[in-house]
């Protein structure tokens, strides 16, 4: 049995290939698809007032993250960072997922021992 993924058609994809039908003397028709597919790109690449909240609570996250590794002398875990006020109702996996983000940016360090992750701000 093989394993094959379908590709979802999309309204872009559509209009498309209503498009390709088309001749070109139907001016006023092409426009309008262009027109429509125009408008479903910007839509697709703008993001939402929701995605917007989202990235800026992250990123009010992500500089608690780094005033907390910066008072501390020593790397410490995720486990550990879930004991500060700061942090308290976040699970561990949105913790692990900013620090991860932080360590892609080069604002944080992971080392890792016996097995455990440990995070320390990054020194240039």
């Amino acid at each position: 049995m093989t394993n094959t993924t379908v590709k979802k058609v999309t309204k872009k994809d559509n209009f498309e290939k209503v498009l390709s039908y088309i001749p070109a003397t139907e001016v006023e028709l092409v426009e309008f698809i262009k027109k429509e597919i125009d408008a479903l790109v910007r839509k697709s690449n703008t993001k939402s007032k929701a995605e917007k909240e989202k990235q800026a609570q992250n990123e009010e996250l992500k500089n608690t993250l780094l005033r907390v590794l910066g008072s501390l002398d020593e790397p410490v875990s995720v486990t550990q960072l879930m004991e500060y006020e700061e942090f308290a109702g976040l699970s561990n996996q949105k913790i692990s997922a900013l620090l991860r983000q932080m360590k892609l940016e080069g604002t944080v360090v992971r080392t890792e021992e016996k097995k455990k992750a440990y995070f320390s701000l990054a020194t240039e």
